[in-house]
């Protein structure tokens, strides 16, 4: 049991202790912008100084008008262009990327609330482990495992999203500060076990 908990400890650390940093580069340190951004077509412009989601619902319902004035004053021609096609070109294009940004915007939110319940659950776990199950080890080092384990698939880096950035920052805060919180919980946890192991008789 001893060289079980020593190695899941290390484990922990290691992983907590390595997206803890990676999630404060990326915060403070990672350049995020590029020479390349003054090229920007005028829509990406405007995803990119999009603050809020209704910012970029407001940018997609101007796209969508233009493209149903576009299809008003231009009839459909008589071989159909493929959709995929049809969105490479303006204003499909424009309403197109909008309408990406939005999705992923909305996935990011829903990452975010992912993140903060199954956090939670996995604190609930470890609690349960440390406090709640007494007489049986195996079964309290069970949930001390499922609780870690939740905590740190949960707070692990998240993929770059190039029309959610405000949502992508809040979600990489939430991430950041729950790592940091559960890598700290892991060492004095710790502390206090080596304490307690030393106090025995």
């Amino acid at each position: 049991m001893k060289r079980l908990q020593i190695t899941l400890f290390i484990l922990g650390l290691t992983a907590l202790g390595s997206q803890t940093l990676r999630h404060a580069y990326v915060k403070w340190i990672e350049p995020r912008t590029s020479v390349l951004d003054r090229f920007q077509e005028k829509v990406e412009s405007d995803i990119s100084n999009s603050t809020n989601l209704q910012q970029l619902v407001l940018l997609y319902q101007q796209a969508d008008e233009k493209v149903k004035e576009f299809e008003r004053t231009h009839p459909e021609p008589e071989q159909k262009e493929s959709e995929y096609r049809r969105d490479e070109k303006e204003p499909y294009k424009s309403r197109t990327k909008v309408r990406q940004a939005i999705e992923e915007w909305e996935q990011k939110h829903k990452e975010i609330l992912e993140v903060v319940f199954f956090w939670t659950a996995g604190v609930t776990f470890l609690l349960v482990g440390l406090f709640a199950v007494r007489r049986n080890s195996w079964l309290k080092m069970g949930f001390i495992i499922l609780g870690f384990a939740e905590i740190i698939w949960w707070t692990s880096p998240s993929f770059r999203s190039i029309g959610a950035q405000p949502e992508f920052e809040r979600l990489l805060t939430i991430k950041l500060v729950l790592s940091a919180v559960s890598l700290i919980a892991l060492v004095v946890l710790w502390i206090r076990k080596g304490k307690a192991d030393h106090a025995r008789p």
